[in-house]
C-alpha cells in the first residue's frame, strides 16, 4: 500500500487500528480478485492511494473545480463591478464571459449564535444594499456554490446537482483509474 498519505490518519486513529483496517481491506480486495500479489508477496493491481482534496468540489459534467481561488476570483470580479453583475430575477451572476447560476437558498454559519442559518438571494441583495463587506463576501460565496448544504453539490456553471459524497467518490474513482492507467503505460 502507498505510504504517501499516511500522516493525517495517524492522528485520527491509533496505528494498530489503522493497520487492522488496512489488512481487512486488503484481504477483502484479494478475496474479490481485485488485488493480487506477486511471488514475493508484494501487492500489485488495483489498490492505489488517491489524494482526495477537491474531489467533492469538482463538477462531474463540466469539470469545474469550485475551490477557494475560483470563488475568490468571482467575488473580486463582482466587487469590482460594484455587484451590478448580479441579476436577482434570473438568479445569475455574470463573470467575465461566463454565466454563473446562483443558488436560491443556501446555508451560512452564524458566528454569534454558532449554527447554520438558511439564507436566500433576497438576503444577499439586502446585505449588498447595506454595504456590509464581510457579510457580502460570505453570502455571495455560498450563493455561487457548489455546496449549498453539507450533502448537496450544485454546479453554478452547468447546473449539475448531486449528493456531494457521490461527487467526491466518483472523482476519487476517476483519479484512481487515471493513476492505474498511467502505471500500466510504463
Amino acid at each position: 500500500m502507498n505510504d504517501k498519505f499516511r500522516g493525517s490518519e495517524k492522528s485520527l486513529i491509533p496505528k494498530k487500528t489503522y493497520k487492522k483496517v488496512e489488512k481487512l481491506l486488503t484481504d477483502s480486495l484479494q478475496l474479490a480478485g481485485l488485488l493480487r500479489t506477486d511471488n514475493k508477496g508484494s501487492y500489485w493491481g488495483a489498490l492505489k492511494t488517491v489524494f482526495p482534496a477537491g474531489t467533492s468540489q469538482t463538477c462531474l459534467v463540466c469539470k469545474q473545480l469550485w475551490n477557494k481561488d475560483f470563488k475568490k476570483e468571482i467575488i473580486t470580479y463582482s466587487k469590482n463591478k460594484d455587484y451590478q453583475n448580479i441579476d436577482y430575477t434570473d438568479k445569475t451572476l455574470n463573470f467575465d464571459k461566463k454565466k454563473i447560476y446562483l443558488n436560491e437558498t443556501y446555508t451560512v454559519f452564524n458566528r454569534e449564535r454558532k449554527y447554520n442559518e438558511e439564507k436566500n438571494l433576497a438576503d444577499l441583495q439586502d446585505i449588498i444594499r447595506e454595504k456590509e463587506e464581510a457579510e457580502i463576501i460570505e453570502y455571495l460565496r455560498m450563493a455561487i456554490g457548489p455546496r449549498i448544504s453539507q450533502d448537496t453539490f450544485v454546479c453554478g456553471l452547468c447546473g449539475f446537482k448531486e449528493n456531494a459524497d457521490i461527487v467526491g467518490a466518483t472523482n476519487i474513482a476517476k483519479r484512481g483509474a487515471k493513476l492505474i492507467q498511467k502505471i500500466m503505460q510504463r
